[in-house]
């Protein structure tokens, strides 16, 4: 077994009365969740002064490539959780590398990398600190194996940090490889909902940042932003629960992507001068 000792152990410690609060606290891992922040990055970083727009175009396109990753990995390798038995929530799925891991290191080891906030030893700890926290509430969930969140944190910053690389003089090439590794995971582990979603909307967002040429310069109006994080989270979700056929999955989720990233260039297109922060 992968270290079904160390999953003994912690599930051992950790009451069932706090199961509540594990879950809630699990959803800092959550793809969609992750997903969301990083658009929220995208939109709003740039304005808050955290990070420029390039470093969150980028960040975006890392995103995308690393939660396409986490798929291919899962059907590539094809391991189990570990048994019913030991599960705190259904849960259903492949098992290796930890989505939730991934997606955490993704986001928290991104942002370390990316914003200028705090010192660089600071912003790290933080980092390290809600990525073992996600990892952790996989285990006290029983839904993962010790091996399995250690992968996927590791998957999670291998594949941020080289992307962030990558897309370092054009996030076109972020995209760019987004969209393949979306591909790819179609390819590896099947055309299920979430590898073509996670395969169209990296395809979407990479057309719309080539075809309107670096839109993450300006900054979307606080109402508008409110009126598309809404609408794209109801899409994504919408999506999710019901698995469309596989070419209208296709469809919307091409177009959501495209929407996320030229989301900002409606202020663009409305005369407001591009942000000075590059």
């Amino acid at each position: 077994m992968r270290g079904v000792g160390a999953l003994d152990g912690v599930l051992g410690v950790v009451p069932d009365a706090v199961t509540p609060l594990v879950v809630a606290l699990t959803h800092l891992g959550d793809p969609l969740v992750v997903l969301v922040a990083l658009v929220a990055v995208y939109w709003l970083g740039p304005r808050a002064g955290l990070l420029p727009p390039q470093r969150a175009a980028a960040l975006l396109a890392a995103g995308f490539a690393t939660l396409a990753l986490a798929l291919l990995l899962k059907g590539a390798i094809a391991l189990p959780r570990p048994p019913t038995e030991l599960h705190r929530i259904p849960e259903d799925g492949r098992g290796f590398p930890s989505g939730h891991a991934t997606a955490a290191a993704t986001l928290y080891g991104g942002l370390a990398l990316t914003v200028d906030r705090w010192t660089p030893r600071g912003r790290a700890a933080a980092a390290a600190a809600l990525i073992g926290l996600v990892a952790l509430t996989r285990l006290a969930l029983g839904v993962h194996y010790l091996v399995d969140v250690l992968a996927g944190a590791a998957v999670g910053l291998a594949a941020v940090w080289t992307v962030l690389w990558v897309a370092r003089p054009d996030p076109a090439r972020g995209f760019a490889v987004a969209a393949a590794t979306g591909v790819a995971a179609v390819a590896v582990a099947g055309a299920t909902t979430e590898t073509t979603m996670a395969a169209a909307g990296a395809a979407g967002a990479t057309a719309a940042w080539v075809a309107l040429d670096d839109p993450g310069s300006a900054t979307p109006s606080l109402p508008v932003v409110g009126v598309g994080g809404v609408g794209f989270v109801a899409v994504a979700v919408t999506t999710l629960a019901a698995a469309p056929p596989l070419p209208v999955t296709v469809a919307i989720n091409g177009l959501l992507g495209a929407g996320v990233v030229g989301l900002p260039a409606l202020r663009r297109s409305r005369g407001t001068a591009p942000s000075p922060t590059r």
